[in-house]
């Protein structure tokens, strides 16, 4: 048997208030591999805060879950759960402790010391979140930096060419894609309809930039609906809040497991105003049940950016998003099926393929 040892995930499986797109790729990607390789265990080392709070928890076969006690506060948190699993890691029996995101990767010596193959994947620049000052930004970058330098052993990972490409910059090493997958909803259990709202589906954390879609409801008289809550940034979400009391703005709060698939596939456009992101598992999602979703431009890669339900606005531009999003509203979005050019597009794209990214480096 290989036993693999994750860090990073708040909580495993990824139905819980404030899950984010990490946790879904974790889970999605861990019951691929166990799936693939009967060979292999895993353990997920969570925070117990937010593993309590799992609604639905179907058992994976040979995947465990251990919920850790964390220090409270935004840095405290992250700081004291990471040391503390990484702590774990070098005396419990196991051959791959995987991070992820970078700013959990921050301790990754200590394993990498104990002899343990550690790997790190990347799902966004963390260290250009908006929560984190620019000091703390300048010294999460260097400390980023510097630890691969040390973690000379361990396997860098990112979720898109473009991640990939900078880590490499950055790290001066070679960074691996392991792309996440489309997800398979039961389409007996979806909405026909669409409704004429536009969503927002996702944290309400400040590089979202989500006053841009609700400025435009606003001013506009577009309904639009607000699904998710604030990561370990309530400020944020109480400005949002008071700022646009319009009649044209719903706040709908957290939505998971089947609430999530009907909101997605009833809405008008899937909207995500971020400046800041990964591979947007919510995007995948949006694919899943063809509802078209609007996003920055340069965030997926090219082939899945071609597909006729992805449309993009300059990343930088609030008017060019205006502009865009007006467009779209003047016509009507139709359900249809996927060209034959489009499913080869989005067999590139599966949690299999992702599983197997990361098979193939065990044995070495």
């Amino acid at each position: 048997m290989k036993n693999i040892l994750i860090i990073g995930p708040r909580a495993f499986p990824a139905d819980f208030v404030g899950t984010s797109g990490v946790e879904t790729y974790v889970y999605s990607a861990v019951s691929a591999m166990v799936e693939q390789d009967k060979e292999v265990e895993v353990t997920v080392l969570t925070r117990s805060t937010y593993q309590e709070q799992v609604v639905s928890s179907e058992p994976i076969p040979r995947v465990k879950v251990k919920g850790l006690w964390a220090l409270p506060g935004r840095v405290l948190e992250a700081l004291s759960y990471s040391f503390t699993s990484s702590l774990l890691a070098c005396i419990t029996h196991t051959d791959i402790v995987w991070y992820h995101t970078a700013g959990m990767a921050i301790f990754s010596w200590l394993p990498v010391l104990c002899g343990k193959k550690v790997w790190v994947t990347i799902h966004s620049l963390d260290w250009q979140r908006k929560k984190w000052t620019r000091w703390e930004r300048m010294g999460f970058r260097f400390a980023f930096s510097a630890m691969m330098q040390v973690v000379r052993p361990a396997e860098l990972f990112a979720v898109t060419e473009v991640l990939a490409q900078k880590i490499e910059q950055i790290t001066h090493r070679p960074c691996h894609l392991a792309y996440p997958g489309l997800p398979q909803p039961r389409a007996s259990q979806l909405p026909r309809s669409r409704e004429d709202y536009l969503l927002y589906l996702g944290r309400l954390v400040p590089e979202k930039r989500v006053e841009w879609l609700l400025e435009f409801c606003a001013t506009t008289g577009v309904p639009c609906l607000i699904v998710g809550t604030h990561g370990n940034t309530p400020g944020y979400e109480r400005k949002l809040r008071q700022q646009y009391q319009s009649k044209y703005v719903t706040w709908y709060g957290s939505a998971i497991g089947q609430e999530k698939w009907e909101v997605l596939a009833q809405a008008r456009y899937l909207v995500l105003p971020s400046e800041l992101e990964g591979f947007p598992i919510t995007i995948l999602e949006a694919v899943a049940v063809h509802t078209p979703s609007l996003l920055a431009h340069g965030i997926l890669p090219d082939d899945f950016a071609s597909l006729p339900l992805i449309e993009t606005f300059a990343a930088s531009s609030q008017s060019d998003f205006n502009r865009v999003l007006r467009r779209l509203l003047r016509k009507r979005p139709k359900r249809r099926s996927f060209s034959t050019a489009d499913r080869q597009v989005l067999r590139r794209y599966t949690w299999a393929r992702t599983a197997s990214s990361y098979l193939r480096f065990i044995g070495e």
